[in-house]
């Protein structure tokens, strides 16, 4: 893993490929186009890069079904490698870092990341996940191949049964695309955040998270493949299959709910359009002061633009398609120049549900942990607390599987039992979805 020495920037590009020939993520000073750290290790599948508090970098391999985890604060290192029961194919880490979720095939799997516990599994998409977006600490969005995009909570979605699989229902069931959902993009905000989602049926569609409706309907030529807003919430960014980027001014007309993107729209006021690459736009990224635009193509280069200008100001080659682009503030822990131990507690996650879920929750602000007893057993579902002022409140883990126990009053044999019945079940209405789902989708091609 190499170094620069020189003065920091205040934020760093990670960008990634699908060959993994010079390493697995790069990390550029993309003003410079200077390489400040390199991490090697297998190659990255798209949607699948993350940071965990500053501290790790995670990544979900292309062609393996493992999880590669860095430490930013270690110099010349070997990735720590997680195995999971399937490829990632999206890869979401809550800002406080205190969460991580990943879409394996059509299920989405909840790690607490402090812990490494498994908390969820939820089987509520129907086709393999594609992207997984956090809106804040305790929320997130995920879009798949079924046209879905879901909403989900996590108090919601945590379950303190070992052998739940979570029948729980997500908080917005968005289901207006014709066609796979290909990225998501949340915008600051929290509860009263914007989602965007572009979609292979030529269409990114503005949402509203706190009433779930639906704002606006972008229409475009081509499908879109990638999509980025930026912090003002002024302008929106969709790359095409076709290697455009539509620029879309959000302010120019907002009396209608749906607007026509004209081929030549891709164009901002004050200069030319982002067109130089020859293939399909994979993944974009925008600087905080909205000053660059960072894409990703199959054409093997990563490009950075001045939005003001929409003139490519600088390109960065790879050695096959590029999966992702991501712009982080510059993190602390890569000035470490001691290898000192990562502040951030981090375990391997769990591929099951084991006994030890349903004794207790431990909750993780920054660097201090706290656990909390599970105090509302409401349909197997606790309330997450959250609390920066207690620290370290212990509770006996034996009282806490007295507890949970009395409240259990079906056996062990005749949950396992149940559960084998129901996974049969679930096998066979998924197999006749996917069959009503292709047979649909050959109707509606037969008659365009």
């Amino acid at each position: 893993m190499n170094s620069y020495s020189q003065k920091k920037p205040d934020e760093v590009l990670f960008t990634t490929d699908a060959s993994g020939q010079l390493w697995n993520t790069c990390v550029w000073d993309f003003d410079l186009g200077t390489v400040l750290h390199t991490y090697k290790g297998g190659s990255t599948a798209c949607r699948g890069l993350e940071l965990i508090g500053g501290e790790y970098l995670v990544t979900a391999s292309n062609t393996r079904r493992v999880l590669n985890v860095w430490s930013l604060r270690r110099r010349h290192q070997l990735q720590d490698t997680i195995i999971l029961p399937q490829k990632v194919t999206a890869l979401a880490v809550s800002k406080d870092g205190c969460y991580c979720v990943a879409g394996i095939e059509e299920k989405l799997y909840v790690w607490q990341v402090n812990s490494g516990v498994l908390h969820a599994i939820i089987d509520r998409h129907y086709q393999t996940v594609t992207c997984i977006k956090f809106i804040d600490n305790l929320s997130f969005v995920s879009g798949a191949e079924d046209n879905l995009v879901l909403v989900w909570t996590i108090p919601s979605v945590v379950s303190i049964w070992k052998d739940s699989y979570s029948n729980v229902e997500p908080k917005f069931v968005w289901s207006n695309h014709s066609l796979p959902i290909t990225d998501i993009h949340v915008s600051a905000g929290g509860i009263r955040a914007r989602v965007i989602s572009s979609s292979l049926d030529q269409t990114c569609k503005m949402w509203d998270v706190s009433s779930g409706q639906l704002l606006c309907n972008f229409v475009f030529p081509v499908s879109i493949t990638a999509v980025v807003m930026d912090a003002g919430e002024s302008w929106l960014f969709a790359g095409g299959k076709n290697g455009h980027i539509y620029a879309v001014d959000l302010f120019e007309d907002t009396t209608n709910r749906e607007r026509h993107v004209a081929y030549n729209t891709g164009v901002i006021k004050r200069g030319s359009g982002f067109y130089g690459h020859d293939q399909q736009i994979t993944c974009l990224a925008i600087s905080k002061d909205c000053e660059r635009l960072v894409s990703g193509s199959n054409d093997f280069n990563v490009k950075v633009w001045d939005v003001s200008s929409g003139q490519c100001v600088r390109t960065l080659p790879h050695k096959a398609p590029v999966t992702n682009v991501a712009i982080f503030g510059y993190p602390p822990a890569m000035l470490d120049n001691k290898n000192s131990k990562s502040t951030l507690p981090f375990e391997k996650f769990q591929t099951t549900m084991s006994s030890d879920n349903t004794s207790k929750s431990i909750l993780f602000n920054k660097v201090k942990t706290a656990e909390f007893p599970v105090s509302n057993l409401e349909d197997g579902v606790f309330l997450l607390m959250r609390n920066k002022s207690w620290k370290n409140k212990a509770w006996n883990d034996n009282q806490l599987n007295e507890q949970c126990l009395n409240n259990n009053e079906v056996s062990e044999i005749e949950k396992t039992e149940m559960i084998q019945k129901l996974n049969l079940e679930l096998k066979q209405v998924k197999a006749v979805n996917e069959n009503l789902f292709s047979f649909a989708m050959l109707r509606c091609s037969e008659k365009k």
